[in-house]
């Protein structure tokens, strides 16, 4: 809700201060490395779309999420509450690693994916 307008005061000067803002929005609720490392990821992609003509390849989504949670998560704590991925225990982007290419050979639709996982406060 609060990270996709962090970029608003940004647009006309980009700054390292983004990141900044957003990090700190982020830790206002979900003060957890997995969480706030994914804000910045979305923060990140939305940015990066603003500068492009074109749609990017879906595999760009998991790899630019991937970037940034490389160099922002700190801890291996991610656990789903979803049952569907019982027993997982390690980054959020390992996570990702191993249920987006899942999902995207079976075309899930989001909000299946959203049921499988149960992402709460991680965007995904």
């Amino acid at each position: 809700m609060r990270i996709a307008p962090i970029l608003i005061p940004h647009l006309r000067n980009s700054s390292p201060e983004l990141w900044v803002d957003a990090a700190l929005c982020a830790m206002l609720t979900h003060n957890d490395s997995a969480s706030i490392a994914s804000c910045l990821a979305f923060v990140a992609m939305l940015w990066d779309r603003l500068c492009r003509d074109e749609p990017p390849q879906p595999h760009w989504w998991l790899e630019r999420v991937g970037s940034v949670l490389k160099d922002l998560e700190c801890d291996d704590s991610y656990e789903p509450r979803s049952p569907a991925v019982k027993g997982f225990r390690e980054m959020l982007r390992q996570f990702l690693e191993q249920e987006l290419p899942v999902v995207m050979e079976k075309q899930l639709p989001v909000v299946d994916a959203c049921n499988r996982w149960l992402s709460g406060a991680y965007l995904l």
